[in-house]
């Protein structure tokens, strides 16, 4: 089809979009930084004052109302712990006005609510809305699930309002401000040397203060073991009057090779001024060039190969599919063969579970002339499969791996130079959420309107759904520039693929999903083999030499816990045989 959509989101550009209601997780909390909020706004359904007034803003520390995932429906008549506190209640059973109306009763100076399945929605104030008069947000479903540990510890402290002119000196910059890799990891076959790979660093800088700023600048560095020159490079400063910004620009980050290796990346603000909201000084930026792996999500410093999702994504309508987009002018180097994701189900107090949900797993070429989603031509019409029938890998969950990266395999196939790929997985349930990461953001790097950029204005995660009137619709940046499919596309190199095609031999394990003994069946594979199963974190569980007689061999998993185990088998003659096996009791 013709038509398509940037994405589910309305962006806005540059310091228009500053004066914003934020819920701000502060320092030192592991997972600080803003987050995706609605609130009341409605004033003839509330009582609450405006939040778009800096006035307004509270800072405190969160606790939940009445013990665990409470409602907050009932008078909070024993409920001291909220007093003086950003009160936390879950939404359903009553009206979102009666909530907040208790927790004000019982001494909140704050309401946040947490979806019980998906994003944030609209608040009407109901019965009691016109009573209240504190601030009243709502967090996503996963935001919620996100900080949980650290609310229930009593030790997690946000932000709720709009900074914008409440402090004197405030200078900030957020994940959508910066530049960053093109990709958070990138296979090493991709990035052999300076011309193949680079990072080009440059950020805005915001003064939200009341007060002009003068000798602003940022630092750039880049560390680790990867790093073969140390770089830390120093912007030229500027002064930023009281409501403006400025970008800041750095010389490309570049080597004559990238050892596989996570690369330390960050920027920080510095100024004449002692920042009264320092949080928002600095950021992470960091990425990887990895042994066989490509995703945009961000990965673990010490396990590359598998992506991170913190939220996730569902469908009211018949299906979601999310895409992950791959092109590189060196793409024949290497053979893609399986895709790494996600799950959970849509929500965390059902009895919803993902045993039996399926996953579809397939590639498309994606064949349009234009591909800069900048360029006013974009489109997403000329699509085609590259197997002949995508629909046969589909994974299928043999137990509750809730938020489990799981991989499913695809017939493996020789990429093209140039040619633009979506790596997909699609949902037809609504109660699966598909695993994303909402703690990096491509916004400047890939709508590069105002600032240099190194992506050429090519998306990173796409999305295939059905309209508001039932159309098959494609949204060329997905949920949005701050929400990356967790979805890790794993290669092996092209010259292995002949190796691999000689060396394979077929196997068949049944039962699976098994929960006492496996029967493996392997054609043409007699005599000691090594065999060694590793479960789904890559921790081995079993490594012996054993004894294949008649084509069979039988393993005890009785003593295995639940999930997926992958099983490698290999012979002193080089044969070798991989295969997945599910352990579900």
């Amino acid at each position: 089809m013709k038509k398509f959509l940037l994405s589910f989101l309305t962006f806005t550009m540059a310091f228009a979009g500053v004066a914003q209601v934020t819920f701000f997780v502060n320092q030192p909390s592991p997972n600080v930084g803003d987050y995706d909020v609605t609130y009341a706004d409605d004033f003839t359904t509330w009582g609450v004052s405006d939040l778009l007034d800096p006035a307004n803003s509270v800072t405190g520390t969160l606790a939940i109302v009445q013990g665990v995932d409470s409602l907050g429906c009932d008078p909070l008549t024993n409920a001291p712990d909220i007093n003086g506190k950003i009160a936390v209640v879950w939404r359903g059973a009553c009206e979102f006005g009666t909530k907040a109306f208790n927790a004000q009763n019982a001494g909140a100076i704050a309401v946040v609510i947490v979806n019980h399945s998906g994003d944030p929605v609209g608040m009407a104030g109901g019965t009691d809305g016109l009573n209240v008069t504190i601030p009243v947000v709502m967090i996503s479903t996963t935001t919620g699930a996100l900080l949980y540990n650290e609310i229930i510890g009593g030790n997690l402290t946000a932000f709720i309002g709009n900074k914008t002119g409440l402090y004197a000196n405030d200078l900030g910059m957020g994940q959508k401000d910066v530049l960053r890799a093109k990709q958070f990891a990138i296979p090493s076959a991709l990035a052999q040397n300076d011309t193949e790979f680079s990072v080009q660093p440059g950020a805005w800088v915001f003064n939200y203060g009341f007060n002009d700023q003068t000798n602003v600048t940022v630092t750039c560095n880049i560390t680790g073991s990867g790093v073969t020159t140390p770089y830390s490079e120093v912007a030229t400063p500027v002064n930023i009057a009281s409501g403006d910004s400025a970008f800041f620009t750095f010389p490309l980050f570049s080597q004559t090779s990238y050892p596989e290796a996570y690369y330390d990346m960050s920027y920080q603000i510095s100024s004449d001024s002692t920042d009264d909201f320092a949080f928002d000084n600095g950021l992470v930026t960091d990425f990887a060039v990895t042994d066989n792996v490509f995703t945009y999500s961000r990965v673990e410093p010490g396990n590359t190969s598998l992506p991170i999702a913190n939220s996730g994504y569902f469908t009211t309508a018949s299906f979601l599919t999310a895409c992950v987009h791959f092109v590189d002018p060196n793409a024949s180097r290497l053979i893609a063969k399986s895709l790494t994701f996600s799950a959970t189900t849509s929500t965390i107090n059902d009895n919803v579970f993902l045993d039996d949900k399926e996953l579809e797993v397939f590639v498309l070429k994606w064949n349009d002339p234009t591909t800069d989603i900048n360029d006013p031509n974009f489109d997403i019409s000329n699509i085609e499969t590259v197997h002949e029938n995508p629909s046969s890998f589909t994974y299928t969950y043999a137990s509750d791996l809730q938020e489990v990266m799981v991989e499913q395999g695809i017939e493996p196939f020789l990429l093209e130079d140039n040619q633009h790929y979506l790596f997909c997985v699609t949902t037809y349930d609504n109660e699966i959420y598909i695993g994303h990461d909402t703690k990096i953001d491509y916004d400047e790097t890939i709508l590069d309107n105002e600032s240099p950029s190194t992506n050429g204005g090519q998306p990173a995660t796409m999305f295939q759904t059905e309209d508001a009137n039932g159309m098959t619709q494609w949204y060329g940046l997905g949920r949005g520039t701050d929400a990356q499919a967790s979805i890790g596309v794993n290669f092996v190199p092209a010259s292995e693929l002949a190796v691999e095609e000689n060396k394979q031999v077929d196997a068949d394990a049944y039962p699976n999903p098994a929960n006492e003994n496996v029967t493996v069946l392997l054609k043409g594979f007699n005599g000691t083999a090594n065999l060694t199963i590793v479960d789904i974190e890559g921790k081995i569980v079993f490594s012996e030499i054993v004894n294949v007689n008649d084509s069979k061999l039988m393993v005890d998993v009785s003593n295995f816990a639940n999930g997926m185990y992958v099983f490698n088998l290999s012979q002193s003659n080089g044969k070798t045989s991989t295969f997945n096996v599910v352990v579900s009791k």
